[in-house]
């Protein structure tokens, strides 16, 4: 009896695990497939350091974030959520004008953490899943400088990123950074103690550009009297 009981436990066990294998392989190729490349490289076209000069096209970032939408029910709920703000600041002035611009990023980046997700039940590559990480923590940074000193003078300072090493981004914590992404839009979460806690990470991200020498750009300087202005460096 217990045989056959442990039996029929052993096949249902294994019949749940091709269900959900087969339920994530659905997902990734409707969700993840067809929209991971473009949202990569949306990052790498919008910071590039000579995009002047070596980007030759741009990617439309509203028929992209359509495209996904229209799947966003094979992701979480927070995916959904992040549409509905970004659609919002077609409708409202935010005072700086980012608001649309922070939206799309912030959309970006809760995209890459369903994809991560995905990514890792599935056990996929390694090495794809390292640069998806690499690139969702860069859109997080980016989310963070944007709403320190705005959006432009993010899009630059981010441009910088080929300065920033393996160490830098292993301590940036991705727990910290999904949690501050998080309450930069929950109105519960207390203002002084999200931009204490964001000029953390980007003094560090300041340190990183410092290391060899103080960097001698515009923007990295505004970055850090931003930085200084309300706080001792």
């Amino acid at each position: 009896m217990f045989a056959a009981v442990g039996a029929q436990f052993l096949s249902h066990y294994l019949q749940s695990r091709r269900i959900k294998k087969e339920e994530y392989n659905s997902i990734y190729q409707e969700l993840v497939f067809p929209f991971l490349p473009e949202v990569l490289i949306y990052y790498e076209t919008h910071t590039n350091f000579r995009k002047g000069h070596d980007v030759t096209k741009d990617l439309n970032a509203d028929e992209l974030i359509e495209s996904i939408r229209k799947k966003s029910q094979l992701g979480n709920i927070k995916l959904l959520i992040r549409y509905n703000e970004l659609i919002r600041t077609d409708y409202f002035y935010d005072g700086r004008g980012d608001a649309k611009n922070i939206g799309v990023l912030r959309f970006f980046y809760e995209y890459l953490s369903d994809v991560l997700m995905i990514l890792k039940r599935m056990k996929k590559d390694n090495d794809l899943t390292k640069s998806v990480e690499m690139i969702h923590k860069k859109y997080g940074i980016w989310i963070l400088v944007s709403e320190e000193m705005g959006y432009e003078d993010a899009t630059n300072v981010m441009s910088y990123d080929f300065l920033l090493d393996d160490n830098f981004y292993k301590e940036i914590s991705q727990r910290k950074l999904n949690n501050l992404i998080a309450d930069s839009t929950d109105s519960t979460d207390s203002t002084e103690s999200h931009s204490k806690n964001r000029k953390v990470i980007l003094k560090i991200l300041l340190n990183e550009f410092s290391k060899d020498g103080e960097l001698d750009v515009e923007v990295i300087r505004k970055l850090k009297e931003s930085l200084v202005s309300n706080s001792e460096y």
